[in-house]
């Protein structure tokens, strides 16, 4: 049965899942009551993630003020910055290079004029070595934009703060896309092209790359990102948040020390991320080894289900006794590549894990937060909005 509460749809089911501590907060959970809105949710694309109105609404209603979140594949750290923005005590991981420095970003607390400041004081006209440019960039960019781009890069690289990880961050965001506050032609703005793809692109829309100047495109978006600023206790929480670069199977954590995971693991044939993010590598120095290592042993099902299972023991140990862990799958295509990820992850824990965890509830939601629904009900062009969630509570003993 489903009950519909200011335009949000809940499963009743979900009321029966959580202790009674909880269950207020779940009955009161409107459009109004929790913060899903915050300009920084727009940082960067990363697939798969949570959506900041789901990502919001599991903080709320599964955790209290002061305890400890774990964002247990942090992606587009959705989930970092609603857990910080509702006080919890943060810990975020993720074994993708780009997604610890997307969260690291996140939790940025300067100002516009730390920004202006430290690009005042970049030299990026400096001339750079195009050896590369001819056959990789030239697709993409004009060759003072790349110019302007290789001479940011080094300066990021050369001094590594949280000014510049917010830079990195923001000019990350704009290095490829569909309208003039790019920094390149026109392109998609999720997948990176390859140089052959874009080539194909420009000669059938008629069009070359033109200048674009980076410095007033970063300092615009990054005027937009915090605009917001955090007040000062969420600020002391956003400075005590543990942002690290891991493996699910491995965690600098200590026992029982997480009050709510949410676990978004990366999933069988998600490996194409290596190619697909290859501009976004190339300009935060991640080389072709270290992005193909992210992937993570997630190559087919059998080999996914092992990682699952060194996964389980892992965030068994650290999520304390009667509390919750959400395992969730970014889009329900996944759904349909020759396996059920949650039967098989149901299966796992049965088999498994039925001593240490139980499974309260399955849940598919839409991004938006407005409607669940079966497998079967959505249709493909849902597919993208709808994410899978398991709900499991860490037995005790």
């Amino acid at each position: 049965m489903i009950r519909k509460q200011a335009g949000v749809v809940v499963a009743k089911a979900a009321l029966k899942l959580v202790e009674k501590n909880y269950e207020r907060s779940l009955e009161d959970l409107d459009g109004t009551t929790v913060s899903s809105t915050h300009a920084a949710h727009s940082l960067c694309y990363f697939p798969g993630t949570l959506p900041p109105r789901i990502a919001a609404f599991l903080v709320k209603a599964l955790s209290r003020e002061g305890e400890r979140v774990l964002s247990a594949g942090c992606r587009g750290g959705t989930l970092v910055l609603e857990s910080v923005l509702q006080k919890r005590e943060l810990a975020a991981f993720d074994n993708n290079p780009l997604s610890v420095r997307i969260a690291k970003a996140l939790l940025f607390q300067g100002n516009i004029a730390d920004v202006v400041l430290r690009l005042q004081f970049m030299n990026l006209t400096r001339p750079v070595n195009l050896s590369s440019f001819n056959g990789y960039f030239d697709a993409f960019y004009h060759p003072s934009t790349y110019r302007e781009l290789v001479n940011l890069r080094r300066e990021l690289q050369s001094n590594r703060d949280s000014v510049s990880e917010f830079i990195e961050a923001v000019a990350m965001s704009l290095l490829h896309g569909h309208s003039s506050g790019f920094f390149s032609t026109y392109s998609l703005p999720h997948v990176g092209l390859l140089p052959q793809e874009q080539r194909d692109l420009n000669a059938r829309r008629g069009e070359s790359p033109e200048y674009r100047a980076i410095v007033p495109r970063i300092l615009k978006k990054a005027a937009f990102l915090i605009q917001e600023p955090f007040s000062d206790s969420v600020g002391k929480v956003a400075a005590r948040g543990e942002v690290f670069e891991a493996r699910s199977t491995r965690l600098p954590l200590d026992s029982n020390s997480v009050d709510l995971a949410v676990f978004s693991p990366p999933l069988p044939m998600e490996r194409h991320a290596a190619v697909s993010f290859w501009l976004k590598h190339w300009f935060c120095g991640i080389s072709k080894e270290e992005a193909q290592r992210s992937a993570d042993p997630a190559f087919s099902p059998d080999l996914w289900i092992d990682y699952m299972n060194e996964a389980f023991v892992e965030l068994m140990r650290v999520v304390r006794p009667g509390r919750h862990l959400v395992f969730h799958v970014g889009h329900l295509r996944q759904f349909r590549r020759g396996f059920n990820i949650a039967e098989d992850v149901k299966r796992l824990i049965e088999s498994c894990f039925a001593r240490q965890w139980e499974v309260r509830e399955e849940l598919l939601v839409h991004s938006s937060g407005s409607f669940v629904k079966t497998p079967a009900e959505v249709s493909q062009d849902e597919e993208r909005d709808v994410h899978m969630f398991l709900l499991l509570e860490r037995k005790h003993g």
